[in-house]
């Protein structure tokens, strides 16, 4: 019995009331969930057991719970709960509780046993992850097979302030394995880029500089000039970048990823909040991927039920907030990318992969990317809102010829 390969998208993921801009929807309107199995097994809702894939319907805000089990027929046992959008491994527990928010579609993935694996089939199953818990690669790998390393991504393991190095497995010991094997990339620190940090509170300003991928903390009184603290305004050194809301919170903790200004500003009146925003990206030229940042700050009056990136190619839908919205179902044009926390301050961050240039007579032509990040929260008389930031374009539309081919923009 071979096991099924999990056809990956390479992301990876990263931890992390009228706001400038910004756009908010509110509802309490139903959603589709659907459970996909790699593998045999089963899983259970509502007391319903489930050998194949299904799709049910939940209120926003609906406490969600579901539960998998292998097949005693088949010699398998569950392994992992999958967000199918993103392949990241969201549970590796087989009772899964979440909170619906969105449309979204799970996989349940199931493994042949260990020991009838290697008895049965001579085979073992190794699995490659991201430092987000993104499944690179997996597959049934026969024992002490090592030549299989041609299969499994070598660039675009960028994590924010880190290069990869390499696997904590090489070929060798992983043929030398002789049940399940869990891969995990190693990293160094990059220190080599620094970027600015400027604060502006009462019209002084303070800068400081931080490698790109810290987490930089600063800071505001709570009171100046008998005025109360409102908020930190972030600043864009590009005039057609709107300013704005970055945090509630006179504490403020991010990440660094490009150079930014923010200012203290007091005496505006904010009882409830949401903002999110788009922080910043960075290319990687070399390993076809680009990540991108954003940030979300919620006031206390609200339950963050989900947040997130979406991002597409598609003018026709980047450049119309109406249309880049969260998916209501499987979407190729958008891409969503949902963070596994819930607090009420955060950085998250999605990395595209096969961000492919076109060679045009010396040159490369990389795709636009639009991006929105978005927070889905509830208020305490139960009703959801859906905040989008300002769109994004990530442009890098030409590079200089550089003597590599590459292939055509694809999400695949």
């Amino acid at each position: 019995m071979a096991r099924k390969r999990i056809a990956a998208l390479f992301l990876a993921l990263a931890l992390f009331v009228p706001v400038f801009g910004i756009t908010a929807f509110a509802g309490t309107g139903s959603l589709d969930i659907d459970v996909v199995m790699d593998g045999a097994g089963s899983v259970t809702i509502d007391g319903v057991q489930h050998d194949d894939a299904f799709t049910i319907s939940a209120s926003t805000g609906q406490t969600v719970t579901m539960t998998a089990a292998g097949s005693s027929a088949e010699h398998t046992e569950f392994l992992f709960w999958v967000n199918f959008q993103t392949l990241r491994i969201v549970s590796r527990e087989p009772t899964y509780t979440f909170t619906a928010a969105s449309y979204t579609k799970l996989q349940a993935v199931f493994d042949l046993e260990e020991s009838y694996s290697a008895q049965e089939d001579n085979q073992h199953t190794v699995i490659y992850l991201s430092e987000g818990d993104n499944v690179r690669f997996m597959g049934s790998i026969p024992l002490g097979d090592d030549e299989y390393i041609d299969e499994v991504p070598q660039y675009g393991l960028t994590a924010p302030g880190k290069i990869f190095k390499y696997w904590d497995h090489t070929p060798q010991q992983v043929a030398a394995e002789s049940g399940r094997v869990f891969v995990r990339p190693v990293y160094d620190i990059d220190d080599s880029v620094f970027y600015k940090i400027r604060t502006y509170v009462n019209g002084v300003m303070q800068e400081t500089q931080a490698n790109f991928g810290v987490t930089a903390q600063i800071n505001a009184p709570e009171t100046l000039d008998g005025q109360p603290f409102s908020y930190w305004r972030a600043i864009y050194d590009d005039i057609n970048i709107p300013s704005q809301i970055a945090s509630f919170y006179s504490s403020y903790k991010f990440i660094v990823t490009m150079d930014a200004t923010f200012e203290a500003v007091y005496g505006e009146t904010v009882t409830e909040g949401i903002a999110t925003r788009i922080s910043g990206d960075r290319p990687d030229f070399e390993g076809a991927s680009i990540t991108l940042y954003a940030e979300h700050s919620v006031t206390q009056n609200y339950t963050v039920l989900q947040h997130g990136l979406i991002i597409t190619t598609k003018e026709s839908i980047g450049n119309f907030a109406d249309r880049f919205v969260i998916p209501t179902g499987d979407n190729p044009d958008i891409l969503k990318g949902t963070a596994k926390n819930t607090d009420l301050v955060g950085t998250y961050s999605v990395r595209k992969t096969k961000w492919y240039a076109t060679n045009t007579q010396g040159g490369y032509i990389y795709p636009k990317l639009f991006v929105r990040g978005y927070v889905i929260a509830q208020d305490r008389s139960g009703v959801t809102h859906t905040v989008y930031s300002p769109i994004y374009c990530a442009d890098y539309h030409e590079r200089l010829f550089e003597g590599n081919d590459f292939e055509d923009p694809s999400w695949d």
